[in-house]
C-alpha cells in the first residue's frame, strides 16, 4: 500500500467502514460493505491519469464506485468524485483535470536526434536538459514553470551511456 492508498484506507476508517478490502495493483482500490468502491488518486498540479485500462475496469465496475483524490499534502481527500460523473470522460471534473494518458510515457521514446535538438535548445536558454524537460512537462500541465534554474530531474533519459 503506498502512502496516498494509506491515507484513502484510514479515511475511509474515520468514515466508519469496518470491512475494507484493499486490493493491491487492482481497480478499484478498495472494496467496502454494500459493495461499494473506491479508487484512490494523487492529484499533482490538480490533475489525475486514468488510463484507458483503468477506465475500463472502472466502467465495470458494480455498484457505487467513487474515486478518491488526494493531493500530497494532508490526510483528508481533496476531492470525492462519483464515477458516474465522469462516465463520459470529460476533461474536467470541478478544478480536477483528467487527463488519460500519463505524459511521462512519451518521454521514454524521445530518439536521439530529439534529445541533441533539446539540449542545443536549452543551452542557447541557459538551461541545462533536466531543466528544459521540467519546463516541458510544466508545459504540458499549462503551468509556467516554477524556475529556469536547473533542478533535479523528474525525469531522466537513458538512452546513451
Amino acid at each position: 500500500m503506498n502512502i496516498t492508498e494509506d491515507k484513502a484506507y484510514r479515511w475511509l476508517q474515520y468514515q466508519g467502514y469496518k470491512d475494507i478490502v484493499f486490493r493491491a495493483r487492482l481497480t478499484p482500490d478498495f472494496i467496502v460493505e454494500g459493495g461499494r468502491s473506491f479508487e484512490v488518486k494523487l492529484a499533482r498540479n490538480n490533475t489525475i491519469f486514468i488510463t484507458k485500462t483503468q477506465y475500463d475496469q472502472l466502467s465495470q465496475t458494480a455498484g457505487e464506485l467513487t474515486l478518491l483524490v488526494f493531493s500530497s499534502e494532508g490526510n483528508n481527500p481533496t476531492a470525492i468524485i462519483p464515477f458516474n460523473e465522469i462516465r463520459e470522460r470529460p476533461k474536467f471534473w470541478n478544478n480536477i483535470r483528467i487527463i488519460g494518458q500519463h505524459p511521462h510515457r512519451y518521454i521514454g521514446q524521445f530518439d536521439d536526434s530529439l534529445i541533441d535538438k533539446l539540449t542545443n535548445e536549452a543551452t542557447r536558454f541557459g538551461l541545462n536538459i533536466n531543466a528544459m524537460a521540467n519546463f516541458i512537462i510544466s508545459k504540458y500541465f499549462e503551468d509556467k514553470p516554477k524556475s529556469t534554474k536547473a533542478e533535479p530531474a523528474r525525469v531522466k533519459y537513458t538512452g546513451r551511456g
